[in-house]
This record gives C-alpha cells, structure tokens and sequence, in this order.
C-alpha cells in the first residue's frame, strides 16, 4: 500500500500531462540511470553538521528544455542540538523540482531547478538521555543546478531552506546546501 501511494506521488503528475503511461522498463532504466549520492552540509542555529543520501529520480520533459524530476532520496546523518550533542537521525525525502536545461551540446549538460522538498523523519536516536521534541515532517524550498558530463554522470549542487521548524518549540530552522554525484 505505501509502495502504491509513492508511486502515485511521484508519477502522477507525469501520466496525467503526457495522457500515456511509461513502460515499467522505461521507468526502470530512468530510475537506474538517475541514481546519485551525496552529502548535505546544514546549518542549524549556528551549527553545522552532515547529512548523507542515496537516492533515485525520474524526468520527464514537457518540451526539449523544461523537464519535471521527482525523487526519492534515503538519508541518514545528525542534526546539532543546543547543547553541543547530535541527534541521529534517517528520513526519506522526496524532492518535487521543476527545470530548466540550458545547455546539452556536446556532451556535456547544464540544467538549473527550483521545486520543495518533502521530508519524513523516520527514526530518531540521542548522545544522551534527554530527547529533544522534533518536527519528523520537514518541508523545504530548493533551487540549484546540475552539470551532465558525456550523459553517464553529472554533478548537483543545491541550496534548500527549512519551512518548518526542526524542533517543537519553533527553533532550529534548517538551511542547507547539497553536494551530489550523479551515476
């Protein structure tokens, strides 16, 4: 059932504008050629700490140039506390952006993109005793740009900013940049 609800997330709005539905190995070979890695480096409060991801995408062009890229990206890593310890933390995040490729020439691709990421916070571990009450959903708006070299890998670079607090009590509002390869 969470496998049909994320399916219907991510593609829905691919299938309702093309009025075709991919072949499963068209959606098979996109997801494995869009698959990347990387590191998040937030800012919390003044802190600064690392997350990782792994992950997977699908674009979808509407024209030759504009292209819709949802994404499902696994992440594990810490978020700073006030008092100098780490919250241990994995989520699931997926990323809805819209973009722009301005250049495809030669092998070599430049894309820039704007869109939100959707967060879920799914287990939570403390250096200490004392939990610290957290949002586990997170929402953020992204921009950032892409680099394609010979279509096999590329790079990402992004920027994200929190629009809802990490922690209860309305602080740790998060900003982020992201650094990711792309296989």
């Amino acid at each position: 059932m969470v496998r049909k609800i994320l399916f219907a997330i991510l593609f829905f709005p691919i299938f309702a504008q093309a009025g075709t539905k991919p072949s499963a190995q068209e959606i098979a070979v996109q997801l494995l050629k869009n698959a990347h890695g990387g590191v998040e480096l937030q800012t919390i409060n003044g802190r600064t700490s690392y997350l990782f991801f792994v992950g997977t995408s699908y674009f979808h062009y509407f024209n030759k140039n504009v292209y819709f890229n949802p994404g499902l990206d696994f992440k594990w890593g810490q978020y700073p506390t006030f008092n100098n310890e780490y919250i241990n933390t994995s989520s699931l995040a997926v990323p809805l952006k819209v973009g722009y490729t301005v250049a495809s020439d030669n092998g070599v691709g430049a894309n820039f993109f704007g869109g939100v990421v959707y967060e879920q916070i799914l287990h939570t571990s403390y250096d200490s005793d004392y939990s610290f009450p957290i949002n586990n959903s997170q929402v953020a708006v992204t921009a950032g740009a892409r680099i394609n070299l010979m279509n096999t890998v590329g790079f990402t670079v992004s920027y994200a900013y929190g629009l809802i607090p990490l922690y209860k009590d309305g602080s740790g509002r998060i900003s982020s940049f992201s650094f990711s390869f792309n296989f």
